[in-house]
């Protein structure tokens, strides 16, 4: 059996943490999105052609490029007759950032759905992108397909991007401004919404009243509520209506001190640990196989742990991984274990 015994020199625990000390200073831009105005997923059904008999040999692809050819130059062919290896099926995807405007471009991400060996050097032909209605083209996507990454690897031979490939053919509606209601003396009140990436009764409370602060709100009136641990919504003021966009900018860059809750997130797939927050261990022996892990010092913090560890060069990702999940289980992780 493999034994180690943590044991965190005295004098990293000695210094109490003072109130506050560990809470981070960020600004609200850096923990909510605007609603509405978050990226949107779109997609098509398009062909790739000029490959190296890297292509598909299923009869979709046949079928679906004679109607191409049909359609969009009046040559009649009968698919039985079109050979296939020169040519994918595939499918198109993009996200569209909010507010991107009609002739900006876009990378798209070319993935086979057939039976390609492999879509380098392949030309996408035009294809129309759509989000859930298929019937409004928001993008038209074309272009030399890369399957290579900027160090010259190949990742996935049937799945590469085309940088700029797309054009925005249609704006996509954001109503991310468009927020308004009528208040108790009938007037029209606009506001905007913010989401925040991780809900937080704490966190909701202290966004709005670092908004109503700065805007001098009085409390029977604010101009920010918390609406739940997610939502905070934020009155435009009648005053700034003329100027939405800088007051939103000004809200966005207001400093707040945020504390993230403790939390260890594992992907037992890739092996990665990632810590949020200051997360500690308490006192613990637990045993996984043959290795034995012996925690000696209250509250150790989590960093020093994984350091401890990582210096014996004995212990791989999976045992590191294991061992986190058995502390948790003991009760001795003080914060949140999340395995993805």
């Amino acid at each position: 059996m493999r034994n180690l015994i943590l044991t965190i020199a005295a004098a990293t625990l000695a210094i109490p943490a003072l109130p506050g000390a560990a809470r981070a200073a960020t600004t609200i831009r850096d923990l909510a999105d605007i609603k509405g105005a978050q990226e949107q997923q779109i997609q098509g059904i398009g062909l790739v052609v000029g490959l190296r008999g890297t292509g598909d040999k299923s009869r979709e692809t046949s079928r679906r490029m004679a109607q191409l050819l049909e359609n969009g130059f009046k040559f009649n062919v009968r698919a039985d007759d079109l050979a296939t290896k020169n040519v994918a099926l595939v499918m198109i995807t993009a996200r569209v950032r909010p507010f991107l405007k009609q002739g900006q471009r876009l990378d798209v991400t070319v993935s086979s759905i057939g039976d390609a060996a492999s879509l380098e050097n392949g030309i996408l032909l035009p294809t129309p992108l759509h989000a859930a209605d298929p019937d409004v083209q928001y993008v038209r996507a074309e272009g030399l397909v890369s399957v290579k990454s900027a160090d010259g690897a190949v990742v996935s031979p049937t799945s590469g991007v085309i940088t700029g490939g797309g054009i925005m053919e249609c704006e996509i509606p954001c109503p991310a401004l468009e927020g308004h209601r009528i208040d108790a003396a009938g007037r029209r009140v606009d506001y905007v919404e913010l989401v925040l990436r991780r809900g937080d009764f704490r966190l909701a409370r202290e966004v709005a009243e670092a908004i109503n602060t700065s805007q001098r709100a009085p409390q029977d009136a604010p101009v920010a509520t918390a609406a739940d641990p997610c939502l905070v919504r934020v009155d435009i003021p009648a005053a700034e209506a003329a100027r939405k966009i800088g007051f939103i900018a000004e809200i966005l860059s207001l400093p707040i001190a945020y504390d993230p809750p403790a939390t260890v997130v594992i992907n037992e797939r890739t092996g990665t640990v990632v810590v949020t927050g200051t997360v500690r261990i308490n006192k613990a022996t637990v045993t996984v196989g043959n290795i034995r892990v012996e925690i000696k010092e209250e509250g150790t913090l989590f960093p020093d742990f994984q350091t401890a560890l990582r210096k014996t060069n004995v212990y791989s990702n999976a045992e590191i991984i294991a061992v986190i999940k058995e502390l948790d289980k003991a009760k001795a992780l003080q914060a949140k274990l999340v395995c993805e």
